[in-house]
């Protein structure tokens, strides 16, 4: 459901390292409750429902926005093996792999998913009797409530191992569970330069120039990248 480069290229990189481990995998072709039924290439539905101006932004951007959610679906179709069908809470148990692997990005952000998503918890019955590891999930910047805090440590002992992308809470991992924990890279950090060179295009951008990608836009950053980009005489390129 996510469209954006962290979310795609993560999976692509963990399909890959898979592969190169020999280990036969599929990625899930899943879609959360909160963006059932939403076409992002299209998404006013979710637009509206977001709030905080963001109908507006996307009217403004509707052109590239829709351009970047087929470029997306492109990709995932040349380069990443999913599950021919779709799954959503609805039907996931029809799932029955020995092994569920939990991928990088933020899916362990509780805002982002808007609570605990059992797909994401490996909190559905098809994965009871499987083996599950987390592999680089990421909390993003979520404080839990007392409240949230239990369902985080009932949820945690559905995995068999864990490894976390950033170490916030890899103590308090440590402390509510008696599984292995680590502290990982992220996927896309394993793969080496040639298994990037096949899904590369040619720079539409020549010359030196530099990149800003935020997942939210903060002025403060667009200042900052405009200073280091004038000091080094580079382009700011965002996307």
């Amino acid at each position: 459901g996510y469209v954006n480069y962290g979310a795609v290229l993560q999976s692509y990189a963990l399909q890959k390292v898979l592969d190169k481990l020999g280990v036969p995998n599929l990625i899930v072709d899943y879609v959360p409750e909160h963006f059932r039924g939403i076409n992002m290439g299209l998404p006013i539905d979710y637009m509206k429902r977001e709030g905080n101006g963001a109908l507006w932004r996307w009217f403004c951007n509707c052109v590239p926005i829709y351009r970047v959610d087929k470029k997306f679906k492109s990709f995932i179709k040349k380069h990443c093996r999913t599950t021919e069908k779709t799954y959503t809470k609805d039907n996931f148990n029809e799932l029955n792999f020995a092994t569920y692997v939990f991928g990088s990005d933020t899916i362990w952000s509780i805002w982002e998913s808007k609570g605990f998503d059992d797909a994401f918890w490996a909190n559905h019955a098809c994965m009871q009797e499987a083996r599950c590891v987390a592999y680089s999930p990421s909390f993003a910047d979520v404080k839990f409530t007392g409240e949230e805090e239990k369902t985080l440590i009932n949820r945690l002992q559905n995995f068999a191992a864990i490894g976390v992308r950033e170490p916030t809470y890899l103590d308090f991992i440590r402390q509510h569970t008696n599984v292995n924990v680590e502290w990982t890279l992220d996927p896309t950090l394993l793969l080496d330069e040639k298994d990037y060179e096949v899904v590369i295009a040619e720079p539409r951008n020549q010359g030196r120039y530099l990149l800003l990608y935020t997942r939210s836009r903060d002025e403060n950053i667009v200042v900052f990248a405009d200073r280091i980009a004038k000091e080094r005489d580079l382009k700011v390129v965002e996307i």
